[in-house]
């Protein structure tokens, strides 16, 4: 099981992306983001699975 500091909001993949937080709860709710669990009326991430999910879907990754 992950250990509490792995967990991150909804700021944190918004703030990756450069997306503002409305736009990244919209693609939650369209499947459209990394896995993620809802606690109440949070979402959380796997910080890892963030960054996965982000170097999945990298186009051009010889120019990262």
């Amino acid at each position: 099981m992950a250990e509490n500091g792995d967990w991150v909001g909804i700021e944190f993949f918004a703030e990756i992306m450069g997306i503002s937080i409305g736009h990244a709860r919209k693609l939650c709710r369209e499947g459209k983001a990394p896995r993620h669990i809802k606690v109440g009326r949070f979402i959380r991430f796997r910080r890892s699975d963030v960054i996965e999910w982000v170097e999945e879907h990298t186009v051009n990754k010889e120019n990262v």
